[in-house]
């Protein structure tokens, strides 16, 4: 038509593509997806295995550890006489039971000994400094593991140096309670008998060397300085 004249014909509209609209498609598609999410083909199926006794599966990565193979302590060899009071050290140490207040306790001091010394004069060999109320007891604890580990027997002299005189002491060992061992040793104040378990190392230096059966020697120093507990007021 053109503007308001009358109709020249008929037209018959004529569709430009013969396919339908893609419906039926796309309901088979919908329907592929709600089935696929019913049964989950990808995942693993959570449901214990025979022989697990019903334990849930652990689908995460295994950490892998590499073999280790099993050392055995050095308590249960030649260091298990003084286990208890060196704690199987790898390294050198100062041992000593102290008195605090009113309570004993254990104390452990890290010590790097001389391999020489001109005498147990030598102002250079290495010095532990401490404090303490009373010192019951006063020795030393060798490594029990890796290239220091001692070779036994040893032979252990202690000195008090004063004033650059040194003289010599004779200790009584308190521990181990049975024998001897060459990976520690505790000692009770010289003034002391051997039965006696009062008292306490008087302050000053004492000069420890500790001679291997190899030849090896170590020297060491240990400074005490003792305050007694201050009176408490009535």
């Amino acid at each position: 038509m053109d503007g308001g004249e009358r109709p020249r014909g008929i037209f018959v509209p004529v569709a430009l593509s013969s396919r339908r609209p893609p419906i039926g498609r796309w309901v088979a598609i919908v329907a592929i997806a709600l089935v696929a999410l019913i049964a989950k083909p990808w995942a693993v199926s959570d449901r214990p295995t025979p022989g697990e006794g019903g334990a849930r599966r652990d689908h995460s990565t295994p950490t892998v550890r590499p073999d280790v193979a099993a050392v055995p302590s050095p308590s249960d060899g030649a260091g298990a006489l003084v286990a208890s009071f060196c704690l199987d050290p790898g390294s050198w140490l100062v041992a000593s039971v102290e008195r605090w207040r009113d309570q004993r306790i254990k104390v452990w001091r890290a010590l790097e000994p001389a391999a020489s010394a001109r005498g147990p004069g030598d102002p250079t060999i290495p010095l532990v400094s401490f404090v303490s109320e009373g010192l019951t007891e006063l020795g030393w604890c060798a490594p029990v593991i890796g290239t220091e580990r001692p070779a036994a027997p040893v032979d252990v002299t202690v000195w008090r140096r004063t004033g650059g005189v040194a003289s010599t002491l004779t200790v009584v060992s308190s521990r181990p309670l049975s024998g001897h061992s060459a990976f520690g040793d505790l000692y009770r104040p010289p003034s002391l008998l051997a039965s006696s378990r009062g008292g306490t190392w008087s302050a000053g230096t004492y000069v420890f060397r500790y001679r291997e059966n190899d030849g090896r020697v170590r020297w060491f120093a240990v400074e005490v300085e003792i305050r007694p507990e201050p009176s408490r007021a009535p």
